[in-house]
């Protein structure tokens, strides 16, 4: 089970001030932080236009960014609400494309050890990865 703080804030119309508008709640779920921000932006009857989010902190909020955010905004084509998983689709987008940047760095990693002489029981750990693994990507073979 997951721990989560939950505030609904507004904001002034260029989005420079933001303001709780009700007491933030804690929600225990299996859900992800995401999801959360997700279920409660579509079923919050608190704010409505464009100048509101929902942030979701892991536990209790400690001023630091929160784990998942949902942001209001207006499809500019037809003036409605965009649906709740707009937000969420282009940081998975962005996150996707970090992670196959980071996976190409530690191929490269493993490779240039590999050739080292390195004790392949090292690599791996160090990768958390298995020993054939290394070889299948030394060999680029997936």
């Amino acid at each position: 089970m997951n721990t989560y703080t939950v505030e609904i804030q507004a904001s002034n119309a260029d989005r420079t001030t933001w303001q709780t508008l009700a007491p933030a709640e804690t929600i225990t779920t299996d859900d992800t932080a995401a999801e959360v921000a997700a279920d409660v932006a579509a079923n919050q009857n608190i704010a409505e236009g464009n100048n509101w989010r929902v942030r979701v902190w892991n536990e209790a909020i400690t001023g630091l960014e929160p784990a998942a955010e949902y942001v209001a905004d207006e499809d500019p084509d037809t003036d409605a609400p965009t649906q709740a998983g707009d937000h969420f689709l282009a940081e998975l987008a962005k996150t996707t494309d970090i992670i196959a940047k980071l996976t190409g760095r530690r191929d490269e990693l493993v490779r240039a050890l590999m050739r080292t002489g390195t004790r392949r029981d090292d690599i791996a750990q160090a990768a958390k990865l298995t020993v054939p693994r290394l070889y299948q990507i030394r060999d680029n073979r997936r």
